[in-house]
């Protein structure tokens, strides 16, 4: 920023934030501040009795002020949700005029659909009990797991697909040169995703699709369709990994097609333990480079590149605070140069 440039001190904005997205906040405060934007930071505090409730409280006054909430899902998604919906009751009633939940990752937005019989939406449940809070107006959010859910929102939400954020940094690594890489689909469900990412990427880049089923011991690949991974650095894009086992299986099945390389880009790293192996364990055994945000806070290994979210969010909310922002122009073009 042009030193002659001053400042804008935006006293009717507040950036609000719990101790798990504190790093991000400030962050985002900071590079807010680089834009010529001046916004206070209100920290939560969350108190837990004895008997496992949890109260939180606003440090700050926001009466009459728009609240931009960093909040975090964890490793205990059930506690959170509900220490969120506090949070956000907490705001109204401290007389907050808009509140804006800046939530990169959601938890149960995988069950967006009646697969079984006598199953709940929980998708469905989660964003109601979010909109049904009184003072929330628009959310911020990432790589939610199906572009359709933005429909279940009555209200508005700014979406930033994965590809957002991975383009850059494929950009870079392949300086632009992507003839000996192929994008994998990992299923089915998820090639139109995939594509969308290739297409931007290089309007020739070959893709793949991982034909697969789930069985009892598993899962198993048929085979790969389309382009040949022989020889190719396989770069497979999904939106979340929880156990890590769906993704080495098929990665194990990948490498017998010999590909020279597999990469692999996920959005949230969840990372959960399941039959007392971690999901660092099985991705470090399948020996492949994972590329991941930090959406949710990972382990520090070798193998594991975490993009930050911070100029993202940061963006977003400065868009939302112009009068002729476009959240929009992010998701198209990236973040300004």
């Amino acid at each position: 920023m042009s030193q002659d440039r001053p400042k804008l001190i935006r006293d009717d904005i507040i950036i609000a934030y719990t101790t798990d997205r504190e790093a991000m906040a400030k962050a985002a405060a900071e590079k807010l501040d680089g834009m010529g934007v001046t916004l206070e930071l209100i920290p939560i505090s969350l108190k837990k009795f004895a008997c496992s409730e949890y109260l939180p409280r606003v440090s700050g006054n926001v009466r009459g002020r728009d609240v931009f909430l960093f909040q975090g899902f964890g490793k205990n998604p059930n506690v959170d949700i509900w220490n969120f919906l506090l949070t956000l009751d907490a705001l109204h009633l401290a007389d907050a005029k808009s509140i804006t939940p800046v939530i990169p990752y959601i938890p149960y937005l995988r069950q967006d659909r009646k697969d079984k019989s006598r199953v709940p939406i929980s998708a469905s449940r989660i964003i109601r009990s979010i909109e049904m809070c009184p003072g929330v107006k628009r959310v911020i959010t990432t790589d939610m797991h199906a572009d359709q859910l933005q429909a279940v929102f009555t209200i508005p939400v700014d979406h930033i697909p994965g590809r957002v954020f991975f383009i850059p940094w494929a950009r870079e690594r392949f300086k632009n040169d992507f003839s000996n890489v192929v994008a994998v689909a990992p299923d089915i469900g998820s090639v139109k995703r995939v594509r969308s990412l290739a297409k931007r990427l290089d309007d020739n880049m070959s893709l793949a699709i991982l034909d697969k089923e789930r069985t009892d011991e598993g899962v198993e690949v048929h085979t790969v369709i389309g382009d040949s991974v022989q020889g190719k650095i396989c770069l497979i894009n999904d939106d979340i990994v929880d156990t890590g086992g769906t993704l080495k299986e098929a990665i194990d099945a990948l490498m017998s097609f010999g590909p020279r390389e597999v990469i692999v880009t996920v959005t949230h790293p969840v990372f959960s333990k399941s039959n007392g192996t971690t999901a660092y364990e099985k991705l470090m055994e399948a020996g492949i480079e994972l590329i991941t945000t930090d959406s949710i806070p990972t382990e520090n290994h070798s193998w594991l590149t975490v993009l930050p979210l911070t100029e993202y969010m940061a963006q977003v909310i400065f868009e939302q605070i112009s009068r002729d922002g476009s959240v929009s122009k992010i998701i198209e073009e990236g973040l300004p140069q």
